[in-house]
């Protein structure tokens, strides 16, 4: 357990190699390792920290599936009052646009108004391999509210996402929540069974993996955006953010006749981008979904940050692992530590995350520098 809160919390204060972490332990106060209940040398008294080669072996032989588990049970925790983290809202940049969008006259947060939400996606942790050889993927359920990882399972060699997304679901209950899957797991097995066994809803991407179901949602949209308006089934969604403005128009129908388990409403969204200072459109995507959130319950409007949400999974989890946390750049390749590595930096964006933190980067700075701010961080 020690050697899991030494490199929990090395993680947190900006240190991502073994070296790192091992150096970041070597220099912690006394009153750190004893929190970390790190062993006593019988002949001097004093607390003996690990090496850089021990953290190394024991994260290499820990059960990913017991760590994962263990980790985000303590999210969860967290997120229900049963563990508190210290509260802590900084002066920092996004924060303070956070806090102003949030407290502009009229304005909701959109992932509030559209409900309880949970994007799954997965992700090969690049160049690990298992000892057959295989590529190590993971499999994240992420909350599009928060950006929190609230569970995580990795993909056997000898199976598939979509199997593992099923599974992945039986470990966290989802009942009225409404899950959003890109185009990999538009299957009628992974539909029934969110559904059925799991009392959820699911908002799903159409593409060419299911080419009939793709050509009969597509007939549905050949009507002007009149026949939609007049309906009300169409809506239009328009950001600004970094440099560009982003148009989205979304045009919905009723799913009768179309053969897909549970579904009620069927979708088309038009993604059109220009930067600030341009004054035509340079980038149009046409994309088609599905959905079992009836008509009464999710409008246009919601649907669209529905599938915009999604890419929660990708902007405030495996982003951040992959630059601020420098995965994909990690030499460690082999054996269980890769994906023990990723649950833990999940961990750590949770953490921050529930203590106020916008910008994951800053947060690691502002830890790096006081070892006092992590140890209060985790209550230690």
């Amino acid at each position: 357990m020690s050697i899991l809160l030494i490199t929990v919390c090395a993680l947190t204060a900006g240190k991502n190699g073994y070296t790192a972490i091992g150096a970041w332990a070597r220099d912690a106060p006394a009153v750190l390792l004893a929190a970390f209940d790190v062993r006593i040398d019988p002949f001097t008294g004093r607390r003996v920290c690990p090496d850089e080669s021990t953290i190394r072996s024991v994260m290499a032989r820990i059960d990913p599936a017991g760590l994962a588990a263990s980790g985000y049970a303590y999210l969860a925790d967290i997120a229900d009052g049963r563990a508190t983290v210290r509260l802590d809202i900084p002066n920092e940049r996004e924060a303070r646009r956070a806090r102003t969008a949030a407290g502009a006259a009229g304005r909701v947060d959109p992932a509030a108004a559209t409900g309880k939400g949970y994007a799954l996606d997965g992700k090969r942790l690049a160049g690990a391999r298992r000892p057959d050889g295989s590529r190590v993927m993971l499999l994240s359920m992420v909350a599009h509210q928060t950006g929190i990882t609230i569970a995580q399972r990795e993909i056997p060699s000898k199976t598939s996402e979509i199997v593992q997304a099923t599974r992945l679901l039986a470990e966290v209950d989802v009942t009225a929540a409404v899950l959003t899957l890109d185009a990999l797991h538009t299957q009628r097995s992974t539909a029934d069974a969110i559904v059925t066994d799991h009392h959820a809803a699911y908002v799903l991407t159409i593409k060419a993996n299911q080419p009939h179901l793709l050509a009969a949602v597509a007939a549905r949209f050949t009507q002007p955006n009149t026949h939609f308006q007049a309906d009300q089934r169409y809506a239009t969604v328009t950001d600004r953010g970094h440099g560009r403005i982003e148009r989205r128009d979304i045009r919905t129908a009723d799913a009768h006749g179309i053969d897909f388990p549970h579904a009620t409403q069927i979708f088309q969204i038009i993604r059109r981008s220009k930067a600030l200072t341009a004054t035509a459109w340079d980038r149009k995507e046409v994309v088609f979904g599905i959905t079992a959130v009836p008509a009464d319950q999710t409008g246009p409007a919601d649907l669209a940050r529905y599938a915009r949400n999604h890419w929660s999974v990708e902007n405030r989890s495996h982003y951040v692992r992959d630059v601020t946390f420098r995965e994909d750049a990690s030499q460690t390749r082999t054996t269980n530590a890769p994906a023990n590595l990723a649950t833990l930096r999940n961990l750590v964006i949770g953490v921050f995350r529930h203590a106020g933190h916008i910008n994951i980067a800053h947060a690691r700075n502002l830890h790096a520098n006081s070892y006092d701010r992590v140890r209060t961080l985790f209550n230690l």
